[in-house]
């Protein structure tokens, strides 16, 4: 579903609201402009949940960038790299996937499948 306006809109919209609303409900106005295929906000999102004190989840900040990288955005492959070398094996094989389906780009497809291999298996042997 797409939503009347332009890209950025939330984006906008959650800066000005930043002073007088919580993180809560900025984080859950970026959420709905993700949801609604707003590549901007996932982009702000991403980087909200990476940065923020309050708010610090890699794991959301990962999955923010990964949906940003789904909607057409390659530029957020480069902090997303960089999460998933602090993300769970799972995630680490998510962008295994992403690379392989969208980008057709099997190197790295193949790198990140052995990291999230590597980790798995570190995990089995503690």
């Amino acid at each position: 579903m797409n939503l009347p306006f332009s890209e950025s809109f939330c984006v906008k919209v959650a800066d000005v609201f930043e002073q007088t609303s919580s993180t809560e409900e900025i984080l859950g106005l970026l959420s709905m402009a993700v949801a609604c295929k707003d590549k901007a906000a996932a982009i702000d999102l991403g980087q909200r949940y990476q940065i923020n004190s309050e708010s610090r989840d890699l794991n959301a900040s990962f999955d923010a960038y990964l949906e940003a990288v789904k909607l057409g955005e390659e530029e957020a492959l480069v902090p997303l790299e960089r999460l998933a070398q602090r993300v769970s094996a799972e995630k680490k094989l998510e962008l295994s996937t992403v690379y392989q389906s969208l980008f057709h780009n099997d190197e790295k497809a193949a790198y990140w499948r052995s990291k999230s291999m590597e980790q798995s298996n570190s995990s089995l042997t503690l």
